[in-house]
C-alpha cells in the first residue's frame, strides 16, 4: 500500500510539472524564501559595508554627492582592503571631481561597477560573460545582452576591475 501511495504522489507531481511549471517553481521559491528568512545571520569581520545612512547625509548634504566627496571617504578606508563601488559613474561629474577619485581608486584595489545592456550604442573591448552557481549552464537560463555601460575612462582607467550583477526576475518577483 505505501507503494502506491508514492507511485501515486509521483505521478500527480510529474504532471503538475508538465502541466503547469510554474505552481511546482513558486511553491520551490516560496520554501527557499522560508528557509532564508528562518536562517540565523552570519557575521562576517571580513566584509564590512559602508553605508550611505542619515548622519552622513546630514554632514554631507543631499544625494547625489561630488565625486571629490566619495573619494573622502574612499581615502579613510585601510589599504588592506578590497572595495567595491556599487554605484556607475558612467557619465563625467557635473562638479569635476573625476580626477579626485580616480586618484583615490588608484591608490586601493577597487572594483567599480559596470551594466549590461541592449541600450549601448558605442562598443567597448570589455567581454560581456556570464557565471552561473548550480547544474545549470548560463545560456539555457540568463539573457545575452548587446553591450555593456562601463565607468568613464579616466576612472576606468584607474580601477583593477569591474563587476557587474545582473538577474532575472523570479517568477515570484
Amino acid at each position: 500500500m505505501k507503494l502506491y501511495h508514492v507511485f501515486l504522489t509521483s505521478i500527480v507531481l510529474l504532471l503538475i510539472d508538465v502541466l503547469n511549471p510554474y505552481l511546482l517553481e513558486s511553491a520551490k521559491l516560496s520554501y527557499f524564501d522560508f528557509l532564508q528568512r528562518t536562517h540565523t545571520e552570519n557575521q562576517s569581520s571580513q566584509i564590512v559595508l559602508v553605508d550611505i545612512d542619515e548622519k552622513s547625509l546630514q554632514e554631507e548634504g543631499q544625494w547625489p554627492w561630488g565625486r571629490d566627496v566619495l573619494a573622502k571617504y574612499i581615502d579613510k578606508i585601510p589599504d588592506n582592503n578590497l572595495i567595491a563601488i556599487n554605484i556607475l559613474f558612467s557619465e563625467k561629474d557635473r562638479l569635476g571631481g573625476d580626477e579626485i577619485l580616480a586618484k583615490s581608486i588608484s591608490k586601493k584595489p577597487t572594483i567599480l561597477s559596470t551594466q549590461v545592456t541592449d541600450d549601448v550604442e558605442k562598443k567597448t573591448d570589455l567581454h560581456v560573460g556570464s557565471v552561473t552557481l548550480g547544474p545549470t549552464d548560463a545560456p539555457d537560463v540568463t539573457k545575452n545582452y548587446n553591450g555593456i555601460l562601463t565607468p568613464i575612462p579616466i576612472l576606468s582607467n584607474n580601477a583593477s576591475g569591474y563587476g557587474s550583477i545582473t538577474s532575472s526576475p523570479s517568477i515570484d518577483g
